[in-house]
């Protein structure tokens, strides 16, 4: 009997321990003004634990000893508050921030709210433009818009798109959108050389919408970048670099059954017979035996004697030998910008450098971009100015010496048992020289990275200076004049070999400075052996605005 007893003490000890554990709160939420806020959400904070204000802004809730509560509501300030007692008031304050307009950019750099404007327009803002450290504007925009066509024809380091908003509207004539950078039209050909980094927002304009605001030009739609300013507050610095990788993610798929034939003729039992210069692939079926690759080459010694030599090499599969041919293509991007200004000034400078290799081996770009957005308030006069220099460069493989042909062509006319990986070498290994080299009508792509080059080197010089006046609270003119400019120096490097083997280097070298058209003339002047082409493109816009 004493025993039992003990045992109701103990659970009856446990019973008033747990009840001690958790308690009931309740209350009431106000506003500031002391009325009551109805359906607010009560949580104790850290847990799933909740309830909801009735109508009257009344709760009630059961939590653990010394726990918090979070309140929130719509329109008001969320509150973490530790009840003292099991009876509460909370006020929560009305917030200060309201929901923010969405500002879209319209012709001429207009700026207005978006339920002003009565059409549609799509907005890409700098974040979103940037989250996947894109290295120009069109990869960026890639399957941001609805009914945007974003191609690249490519994988070339050129980074080159055809764009065409709502698809093609013409046959035979152009249908790609205008470009308007900072409330200059330019030719589309920026649009890959300006940085994502530098860009506020981009507006895209469809159909009737942007012909109606820029005329016939853009009758296929308009892409409207507007670049970052200066902030107004306190100078902010702001440093990015990142690195991106690519491969090669699909090759096509070829037969790796039969080996090198190309319909010579057959042998004695009517079978195809082994073809050790040929690149098409439909002759005998590998076996894994040795077989000559290509015919016999000359060596030469010091004394003047020679000797002919044969490349054996098994009669068998190299697995993924056209793959491995390609690199592994890195981009490095690297930005510095600075921002400063006050409530009259305000300026924005960035500088980036970003380089890519291509996924050819020794093909790369690179470019250099240097910009600078100013403005300064003079009571009813603002005064604003943009420059934007860039220098791309370009180092691409030129086409097969011996055909012309692409260098993906050469690649894929090499039957799969030919060690494509061991003939990079065009200097010092005799098979992979253009005589030495065993196929018969294409040459080594080897030979066309190491001696067929194309380089190419483009300045961009895009400005801008505005002149807004306000004479009155309801009227605005502005007058704004634009300056753009485009450079381009080509050469091409060709080493080509004379049936004796003698090879020769003709280098062509082009420099041509192309600036859009504008109201001055094009002039061409040529010095042999360069062209040089100069056209320069100055635009004067008037606006008045009545507010």
């Amino acid at each position: 009997m004493r025993k039992l007893a003990s045992l109701l003490s103990v659970l009856m000890l446990l019973c008033t321990l747990a009840l001690a554990q958790t308690h009931t709160v309740t209350g009431v939420i106000k506003d500031e003004k002391g009325d009551p806020i109805p359906f607010a959400t009560i949580q104790e904070t850290g847990t799933k634990n909740a309830t909801q204000a009735d109508a009257n802004g009344l709760f009630s809730i059961k939590i653990a000893a010394n726990s918090k509560l979070t309140i929130t509501a719509t329109g008001h300030e969320p509150q973490t508050i530790t009840p003292s007692m099991n009876a509460v008031a909370v006020t929560l304050p009305t917030t200060n921030s309201e929901m923010t307009e969405v500002v879209v950019t319209t012709a001429l750099g207009v700026k207005k709210q978006q339920r002003q404007v009565g059409y549609s327009t799509t907005q890409i803002n700098s974040k979103e433009l940037t989250a996947g450290k894109a290295t120009n504007i069109g990869s960026a925009l890639s399957g941001k818009v609805a009914g945007l066509l974003i191609q690249q024809p490519n994988s070339s380091v050129t980074n080159d798109v055809r764009i065409t908003l709502r698809g093609n509207r013409s046959l035979l004539g152009n249908n790609q959108p205008i470009l308007v950078v900072d409330g200059s039209i330019i030719s589309l050909n920026y649009l890959n050389q300006l940085s994502p980094n530098d860009v506020d927002n981009v507006n895209v304009l469809k159909g009737a919408t942007a012909t109606a605001l820029y005329g016939n030009e853009a009758s296929n739609g308009a892409i409207i970048i507007t670049t970052k300013k200066g902030s107004r507050s306190r100078p902010i610095i702001n440093l990015s670099s990142s690195l991106n990788m690519e491969t090669i993610s699909l090759m096509p798929e070829l037969q790796n059954e039969f080996g090198s034939y190309g319909g010579e003729g057959l042998d004695a039992q009517g079978r195809s017979s082994y073809m050790p210069y040929e690149n098409q692939s439909y002759g005998p079926r590998y076996d894994g035996s040795l077989v000559p690759l290509g015919d016999p080459v000359r060596i030469f010694r010091p004394d003047g004697s020679f000797y002919d030599t044969a490349w054996m090499v098994p009669y068998k599969v190299l697995p993924d030998e056209r793959r491995k041919f390609f690199d592994k293509a890195l981009t490095f991007q690297n930005n510095v910008s600075f921002s400063t200004g006050d409530a009259s000034s305000q300026i924005y400078v960035s500088f980036e450098n970003m380089r890519k290799n291509g996924s050819i081996p020794k093909d790369f770009a690179s470019r250099n971009s240097a910009r600078v957005n100013a403005s300064k308030d003079f009571n009813k006069v603002t005064v604003a100015a943009n420059l934007n220099y860039i220098q791309s460069i370009y180092d691409v493989v030129g086409p097969d010496v011996q055909q012309g042909r692409p260098l993906y062509w050469t690649i894929l006319n090499t039957p799969a048992h030919v060690p494509l990986t061991k003939l990079s070498d065009t200097y010092n290994n005799p098979f992979a020289t253009p005589t030495g080299y065993f196929n018969a009508y294409y040459g080594n792509p080897w030979w066309a990275i190491n001696n067929s080059r194309q380089h190419d080197v483009r300045d961009n010089i895009i400005s801008n200076l505005k002149v807004e006046v306000r004479p009155l609270t309801w009227l605005s003119a502005s007058y704004t004049v634009n300056y753009n400019a485009y450079f381009d120096r080509y050469q091409y490097h060709c080493k080509a070999i004379w049936k004796s083997g003698v090879s020769f280097t003709q280098i062509m070298d082009l420099t041509s400075i192309r600036l859009p058209a504008g109201t001055n003339p094009q002039t061409t002047r040529l010095v042999m052996p360069k062209q040089d082409t100069e056209k320069t493109s100055t635009t004067h816009v008037c606006r008045a605005t009545f507010c």
